[in-house]
């Protein structure tokens, strides 16, 4: 969900450093337009706002948001809707040299009626996690599976390059036309210092949507575990989702005082400086994760990470050696090896100094910075005689 006004862009979920810039592209210097796709809205919402707008030359193409209560039919209308809106928009696109985004259901329809307005136009799709498996986890359809793996493999093939977050998911959906690029939300200047494990108050840390797929009530569980044995364990929630309910009743009902949900925090520093002061990230996944970035922030502060072999977090953490891998085939099992493994860690004090330094050197091989140039070189790649040409000889 997108709104404009003449100084400033708000984004439901969009993530942008200014100072970085879109795919590495400063705005204004390097990009003279730039054109969002989704949901328009003049309302006003809680988003992520940006000190770009209208005089900037950002264009917002889309319908006004529509909730889908209905998963396929209320989508279906959803993504008529928006293409009825490119089209009649149409005259905007016609000159772009770029057409990017990160996959979900509407990507392959969208790319197809773009390639019919824009024929000489490069396309990217940029798989950022698991899509068709975490809708399975959370569903329990096949029907629904399959249906987006084969809009993926369409996006795709439409596209003239297909990134992918991480090793893992570009083992399992990699084709011709792809590669591994991937992304961050760290900067270099943001990694802190190693941490000591505060065996008098553990601070423990979930951060996520409070929705099935996330196992929430896991972390919570967890810290119950450890005050019951006798550990003064606080689990701090950050967070909220359609769950957010369910895990206050768990709380009251079986009396947790020893846990906070304190909802979403935004603000950069704010939520780095919770990273610093928790020592341990619990993140019990269902299988479908791509590249979880709050791995990687919990990492760059210190944070031992006890995390679900869901796909992405084995590609940061090295079992034993910077953090721990647990199945979570078994809630039961997850939960007890957890227990243990924060145990033992509590138990040797000296293992989690170790490991939490080489949880931030790990960190280190993932920064905004490092990420940012390779996708400004592909995309370099894919444009860059048109990039080149208008750059020589501006209008």
């Amino acid at each position: 969900m997108f709104k404009l006004k003449e100084d400033r862009f708000i984004s439901k979920g969009f993530l942008y450093y200014e100072d970085i810039g879109f795919l590495g592209f400063k705005n204004n210097d390097e990009i003279e337009k730039l054109i969002f796709i989704g949901f328009k809205t003049d309302n006003e919402f809680d988003g992520y706002v940006y000190n770009l707008g209208e005089k900037d030359g950002v264009l917002v193409i889309g319908p006004e948001p529509k909730e889908e209560k209905r998963y396929l039919l209320d989508r279906a209308l959803n993504i008529y809707r928006t293409l009825k809106e490119i089209w009649r928009n149409r005259g905007v696109f016609k000159d772009v040299d770029l057409f990017f985004a990160n996959f979900f259901e509407y990507v392959p329809f969208i790319f197809v009626l773009l390639k019919i307005i824009n024929p000489k136009a490069r396309f990217v799709v940029y798989i950022l996690g698991d899509y068709p498996e975490l809708n399975y986890q959370k569903n329990r359809n096949i029907f629904f599976k399959v249906m987006l793996v084969g809009l993926q493999k369409i996006a795709q093939f439409l596209s003239n390059e297909n990134w992918l977050i991480s090793e893992h998911l570009f083992r399992k959906y990699s084709t011709k036309k792809s590669i591994l690029v991937r992304n961050s939300s760290l900067r270099g200047s943001e990694i802190g210092n190693p941490q000591i494990i505060n065996s008098q108050q553990l601070r423990l840390l979930f951060v996520g949507r409070f929705a099935k797929e996330k196992n929430p009530h896991i972390p919570i569980k967890i810290a119950k575990r450890l005050k019951q044995n006798g550990v003064n364990a606080f689990l701090t929630m950050v967070g909220d989702g359609a769950l957010k309910d369910e895990l206050i009743n768990m709380l009251k009902s079986n009396n947790v005082d020893n846990v906070a949900l304190i909802g979403w925090v935004k603000k950069r520093e704010e939520i780095l400086k919770i990273y610093s002061e928790s020592q341990i990230l619990i993140l019990p996944s269902k299988k479908g994760e791509g590249f979880p970035f709050v791995v990687l922030e919990a990492m760059s502060q210190g944070e031992v990470v006890i995390a679900s072999k869901c796909g992405g977090p084995e590609e940061m953490i090295r079992n034993g050696e910077n953090g721990f891998l647990i199945d979570i085939d078994s809630e039961e099992k997850f939960i007890d090896e957890a227990v243990n493994k924060i145990q033992f860690l509590i138990d040797h004090p000296e293992i989690f100094a170790l490991m939490s330094q080489k949880a931030v050197e790990r960190s280190k091989e993932f920064t905004i910075e490092k990420c940012i140039a390779i996708q400004r070189s592909r995309i370099l790649s894919i444009i860059g005689d048109r990039f080149l040409s208008k750059s020589l000889n501006p209008s």
